[in-house]
């Protein structure tokens, strides 16, 4: 079977030639877009570091329905005489 599809290879690869390497080049345009998403993918990891902190601080003061927590130095007064 193989060897039947190989001239059908080799007509399809003379009626559509793919260019040269040297003739495809990304250019700024590329390069430009490759920059735009990098600060855009920053951005987004900035924007979740925060929402998660915030999360967090409203998970430890209660704001979910859970008891808030009590950090372990607060029931303790240490008053020196």
């Amino acid at each position: 079977m193989a060897s039947l599809l190989a001239p059908l290879v080799l007509v399809l690869n003379d009626l559509d030639p793919s260019p040269a390497p040297e003739d495809v080049k990304a250019g700024w345009i590329g390069f430009g877009l490759f920059l735009i998403l990098l600060v855009v993918i920053g951005l987004l990891g900035w924007s979740l570091k925060r929402h998660l902190r915030q999360v967090e601080t409203n998970r430890r003061t209660g704001v979910f329905g859970d008891a808030p927590e009590v950090p372990a130095d607060a029931g303790t007064t240490s008053r020196r005489a």
